[in-house]
């Protein structure tokens, strides 16, 4: 004899075997209780098998009902991560992903990232907010961004970091403060005795540029700080001074009639990468974005 059990039977004896009160089980489902009771009641019928003893005060398997019970569990559990996964899916065509960077990221790599994951998926939006790193590692963790890009010196018990790249601090100046020519490079010391642009002291460049500083004698006092790397670029192009920012710029500034150098000795880098919560789970379209965001920078380097 054939019997039709389908996923409404199943759902009803786990969710009752589970939490052992049929009101209970029917308010998980939002069901009445005398439609889940029909629910069971069919599922017994069909199995010619009595699944539960009932009393007043209990409910509880039978021999038959403990032994079918991992098996239902385990069909209504894969039914569920059908579900979540066709949801993710689903979300690539018609998803959001809320992401916080470095501006000088987003505008050398995320940017791009966006055109190609549109054309792949039209139906995505991406929502970009930047911002200096320890602003970027605040909404990560607020749980206001899906993910966020920024230096590594942010990850903390809360957030783990994923390296993307890794990112060398340069000097931009004008000839008159350049160092020998043909070189590409400029020593730390060196820039010590220039008038200096730095960034401002709450960003992630500033923080290494004064931590080797002082292993080499001392901070030095700035000529100029700015908070955005635009400012700061415009004047060292006014030949007011060394800018003291990350390579990547260089992609998304207007660098015209500047010397680029890395400076050395030591060498100063940043690695950057994606900052997200710890335990946290991306995403079908937020992982997405984060493999094409690697192929970027592989294909670069």
């Amino acid at each position: 004899m054939s019997v039709t059990i389908t996923l409404r039977h199943l759902s009803a004896f786990v969710s009752v075997a589970r939490l052992g009160s049929f009101k209970e089980a029917a308010d998980s489902l939002h069901l009445s209780q005398s439609a889940l009771t029909m629910q069971v009641l069919g599922l017994e019928d069909m199995l010619g098998l009595r699944l539960f003893d009932r009393s007043h005060r209990q409910v509880s398997l039978t021999f038959a009902g403990s032994t079918l019970m991992p098996l239902a569990e385990a069909v209504v559990g894969r039914v569920d991560e059908f579900t979540a996964a066709a949801e993710d899916f689903r979300g690539l065509n018609s998803g959001i992903v809320r992401v916080a960077t470095l501006p000088s990221v987003a505008a050398r790599y995320l940017t791009p990232a966006a055109r190609v994951l549109r054309q792949e998926h039209p139906g995505f939006r991406l929502r970009i907010v930047d911002a200096v790193a320890s602003r970027v590692a605040e909404l990560v963790r607020r749980g206001d961004v899906d993910f966020g890009i920024s230096s590594s010196e942010m990850a903390d018990a809360e957030l783990r970091f994923d390296l993307l790249l890794t990112d060398h601090i340069c000097a931009y100046m004008q000839d008159g403060f350049a160092p020998a020519p043909g070189r590409g490079t400029v020593a730390l010391a060196d820039l010590l005795s220039r008038p200096l642009i730095l960034p401002a002291k709450s960003g992630i460049v500033r923080r290494l540029f004064d931590r080797a500083a002082a292993a080499h004698g001392g901070l030095p006092t700035p000529a100029y700080e700015a908070v955005y790397d635009a400012t700061a670029m415009s004047l060292a192009r006014e030949g007011l001074g060394v800018a003291i920012l990350s390579e990547s710029i260089q992609s998304a500034m207007n660098v015209t009639g500047l010397g680029q150098y890395r400076i050395v000795d030591p060498e100063l880098r940043r690695e950057v990468g994606f900052l997200q919560s710890r335990g946290q789970t991306l995403s079908k379209v937020s992982h997405a974005l984060q493999l094409i965001l690697k192929e970027l920078v592989r294909a670069e380097a």
